[in-house]
């Protein structure tokens, strides 16, 4: 069964249940590198993923942007607008992400984006609603709210996780991306999860997607270069901040 539902946000939302319990696949930040996107594809298909979702950052400025998305749109996977996507889906953002980023991307123009691979960029969603296995999901990149922000399994985040939870009080799980760092809060009755990056890690230098299981809330990351699963931050918070 598929329906939409409003948010008084405004964000969309699709209804997706067939009534048994789902393993989820997860993944965030592909930054373009088509090779660890089919790898983290690949593992996920191994572990059994009944269903995909991506929070973001598709492209980047390397040959492989369009290839990228293109598998993902191909897929059909759920995905919403990260900031790199936001920047190559509009000239100016382009620019923006040049000149305050100049050794990500090359000065060819042929490296950049296509139109057609803009225009699917540009019509990503952010935030975006989905229920699955009678659960509700929100996508994010950085937070509900900003694409760009921050939010770390860190203590100077944890008025972040708090937010969410207060401004979402009927969704079940938050699926965020762009910090690269693997994450699993909860806050209340909410979970709040971090993939990693499907690129190379930033700060640790792995490579992770990750699997939920909806029948226990069972969250685990993946090295998707050897296929263990690794470490990452859990945090456990009230909704009251002073605790």
């Amino acid at each position: 069964m598929k329906m939409c539902r409003e948010r008084p946000g405004g964000s969309p939302a699709v209804n997706e249940t067939n009534g048994h319990f789902m393993k989820i696949g997860i993944f965030s930040d592909v930054h373009a590198d088509l090779d660890s996107l089919n790898r983290a594809l690949k593992l996920m298909e191994n572990k059994g993923a009944d269903r995909l979702l991506c929070a973001g950052d598709l492209v980047d400025g390397d040959t492989e942007g369009d290839a990228a998305a293109q598998r993902v749109k191909n897929l059909n996977i759920p995905v919403v607008m990260g900031n790199h996507d936001l920047a190559f889906s509009q000239p100016r953002g382009v620019r923006w992400m040049q000149d305050i980023a100049p050794l990500l991307y090359k000065k060819n123009p042929d490296d950049r984006v296509s139109i057609d691979t803009a225009n699917y960029l540009a019509s990503l969603p952010h935030p975006l609603e989905i229920q699955l296995d009678e659960k509700w999901f929100l996508l994010a990149h950085g937070s509900p709210w900003d694409l760009a922000s921050y939010v770390f399994p860190t203590a100077g985040s944890h008025h972040k996780l708090r937010r969410i939870a207060h401004d979402y009080p009927d969704v079940d799980v938050v699926i965020l991306g762009h910090t690269h760092v693997p994450m699993a809060a909860q806050v209340g009755s909410l979970w709040i999860f971090n993939p990693g990056s499907v690129e190379r890690n930033r700060y640790s230098f792995d490579r992770t997607c990750a699997m939920l299981d909806t029948s226990n809330m069972d969250y685990r990351v993946y090295d998707i270069d050897t296929g263990s699963e690794t470490t990452l931050e859990r945090v456990t918070l009230t909704l009251d901040s002073d605790s």
